[in-house]
């Protein structure tokens, strides 16, 4: 009996150990393919792992956003450029920001993108980052 108890214990402990460490800080469980707006809305809220292709216009025109996790209080969002016709050479360069998911995320997508033109510090990583300083 005590050993049947101990296996439902590790048991146990190991079903909740996949479900709360297995996705861990990075939310690398299964990436939900959004097809709307709205779906990625809905994810970038809960901060549950995402991936979107959007047109943002301006400096890019196809960008892949994927939802990573949570950073330190908001949520990890990684920016791929795929198309960019004003700056064709960013085109494969990618970036991770934490963002305020409280807000739009595209809302908060352009305040970051137009402080990093603007030259001010945002919690931006990546590639992409570095062409905004040149």
């Amino acid at each position: 009996m005590k050993r049947f108890f101990l296996v439902v214990v590790i048991l146990l402990l190991a079903v909740v150990g996949y479900f709360l460490l297995g996705r861990g800080q990075d939310g690398e469980g299964a990436v939900v393919n959004c097809d709307n707006e709205q779906c990625f809305q809905e994810h970038f809220a809960e901060c549950a792992a995402a991936r979107y292709t959007d047109q943002m216009g301006a400096n890019f025109d196809q960008v892949q956003l994927t939802v990573r996790g949570w950073g330190d209080a908001d949520c990890r969002v990684e920016l791929l450029v795929e198309e960019a016709s004003v700056t064709p050479e960013w085109e494969g360069e990618s970036m991770e920001c934490v963002l305020d998911n409280s807000i739009n995320y595209r809302q908060e997508l352009v305040f970051t993108l137009q402080a990093l033109e603007a030259g001010e510090e945002v919690d931006c990583r990546g590639p992409l980052v570095e062409r905004f300083e040149e």
